[in-house]
């Protein structure tokens, strides 16, 4: 089976949706599919992400990676989106690989660089090949965390997205949700043709108790204390789509309850919120 994915990201970036992918790919190689994965072009952050080559092209069996014309995303510098300029060399990609199918990830995060409503769907519909959607982010949630509008007028933001999400996704094949309660929210919104697929997880043979390093932290960054200490650990971007602001109003009274001597608060990560985190 020849199998077509468009994606708002992936490596060098590193997050849970691009790491997922890179194991998904490596999967998929395994079992003897081939692969067109189409994400954004990472080649004008090299100053960030020197190694950016490394994923692209024939980077695994049967596996290939076309970077096409991006934009920043979100206000971050360090990631990126799909842009406008893209969508020519998407739609001479897919007629040349030909797919039995085109997964798409994200279609309204796709939308905001490209502009087209439903990504993927009119290459789908002339090919006559099923076209796949999976929902991610819920970004009628954040609009509150990047913007200091009034709460009526958020509210009336969050009414008119969930609607255009209900147009964007009902016009896929089938939405794949990898969370049983985001599926839920998203029938109540209208979107009537989900399915929740488990899509999350870990690998058992990396991550293990066995393999538990009981003074990791002194011999990797000189931090003895933290080996005994109960650790809250976060690894991601510092923007307020992960929750800072409530998690710095609420942190105060974590540290009272624990006993802020018990606790190592360790922060692997970059964005617009570093200097107020660090605060």
């Amino acid at each position: 089976m020849k199998i077509a994915i468009l994606t708002g990201g992936f490596l060098p970036v590193l997050d849970g949706v691009t790491v997922g992918w890179f194991y998904r790919l490596q999967k998929l190689s395994e079992f003897g599919y081939e692969v067109l994965f189409l994400c954004p072009d990472y080649s004008d952050l090299e100053h960030l992400y020197p190694n950016w080559e490394d994923y692209v092209g024939n980077i695994l069996p049967g596996i290939r990676v076309v970077g096409v014309a991006s934009i920043p995303f979100i206000g971050v510098d360090f990631e990126r989106n799909i842009s406008q300029k893209s969508y020519p060399q998407i739609l001479q990609e897919l007629r040349q690989f030909q797919p039995d199918i085109l997964h798409v990830e994200e279609p309204e995060r796709l939308f905001i660089g490209s502009f087209k409503l439903f990504p993927g769907l009119d290459y789908s519909r002339q090919a006559k090949i099923p076209c796949v959607a999976c929902f991610r982010t819920n970004f009628s949630e954040y609009l509150e965390d990047f913007f200091g509008f009034h709460p009526l007028v958020i509210s009336g933001l969050q009414a008119l997205l969930k609607k255009l999400l209900g147009i964007i996704y009902n016009r896929y094949d089938l939405t794949l949700v990898p969370s049983a309660i985001t599926q839920q929210k998203l029938i109540k919104i209208g979107i009537n043709n989900t399915r929740y697929a488990d899509l999350n997880g870990f690998d058992f043979d990396r991550f293990d108790l066995s393999l538990r390093d009981l003074e990791f932290f002194q011999k990797n960054y000189n931090l003895p204390q933290a080996d005994q200490q109960i650790k809250l650990v976060f690894v991601g971007r510092l923007t307020p789509d992960k929750g800072w602001n409530f998690t710095l109003s609420a942190l105060p009274q974590i540290l009272v309850n624990l006993g802020i001597e018990t606790v190592a608060l360790i922060i692997v990560g970059d964005g617009q919120m570093r200097a107020e985190i660090a605060q």
